[in-house]
This record gives C-alpha cells, sequence and structure tokens, in this order.
C-alpha cells in the first residue's frame, strides 16, 4: 500500500510524493546449469533462496521473505531474460501484484528488479442500518 509523505521545500510545503514501496520483487538466475555446465553463478543477495535457474524473490524491507522459482511454470533453466521476465509477471499477476516492467538491477548476475504498482484497495461500505436487509 503506497502513502503519502509531505515534502517540505524552502517555499513551505510542496507536493506530496509517494512513499518508498516496503516490498520489492527480483527476477534472478542462479545455480549452475543442469546440463553439465558449470559455470560460476556471480554472488547476489538472497541467492540462497531458490534453486538453479530463474526464481523470483521477494523482500520486505531489508529482509528476503519467500520466492517462487519459474521451471514448474514455463521458464526453463536457459530460457530467454523475456521468456523468464514474462513468466514472472504472469506467476506475480497470480499473486496479485501487477507488474509494469523490469529495471536491471544486476545484468552481468541476471538479475532484474519489478517495476510494481501499489495495489488498489476499495473503501469499505458502511453496512445498512436496516434490519431487514
Amino acid at each position: 500500500m503506497s502513502t503519502l509523505q509531505p515534502s517540505h521545500g524552502p517555499s513551505g510545503p510542496a507536493r506530496p510524493r509517494p512513499a518508498e514501496p516496503t516490498v520489492s520483487y527480483v527476477l534472478v538466475h542462479s545455480g549452475s546449469d543442469p546440463a553439465g555446465s558449470s559455470a560460476p553463478t556471480p554472488s547476489v543477495p538472497g541467492l540462497g533462496l531458490c534453486g538453479p535457474g530463474w526464481t523470483v524473490l521477494a523482500a520486505h524491507g531489508s529482509r528476503w521473505s519467500w520466492s517462487i522459482r519459474l521451471d514448474a511454470h514455463g521458464a526453463a533453466f536457459a530460457a530467454p531474460t523475456r521468456v523468464a521476465q514474462a513468466v514472472a509477471v504472469r506467476v506475480l499477476s497470480a499473486h496479485g501484484i501487477d507488474v509494469l516492467g523490469w529495471n536491471p538491477a544486476d545484468p552481468d548476475a541476471r538479475a532484474y528488479a519489478a517495476v510494481t504498482v501499489a495495489p488498489h484497495i476499495p473503501a469499505q461500505r458502511r453496512p445498512s442500518r436496516r434490519w431487514w436487509r
């Protein structure tokens, strides 16, 4: 949920700006190829949560909280980055997370940060006070 925080400049209050997101999602490729290639994987924080291949990691604040491997969802170990990103968008969408795009967090390590939209939380309706409804 995105909240607004006031930003004060030298001439008084300015426009409110969105608060920093507390949840972030990162798409990473890690591990060695199960077919036999043993190229070393660059060091990326949070890779201990995932196995070989493409994985989506979620961080709440500065702590990694969960991961989803994408091999069972259609992004095999050797899948190109664009395929893995499309599969990750579909998987995150199934969890109610809207992804607008991907920023290269570390292209050498094949790690990409998701650009997400804060979910819209509808206003709660007041229940009817009539006893017959």
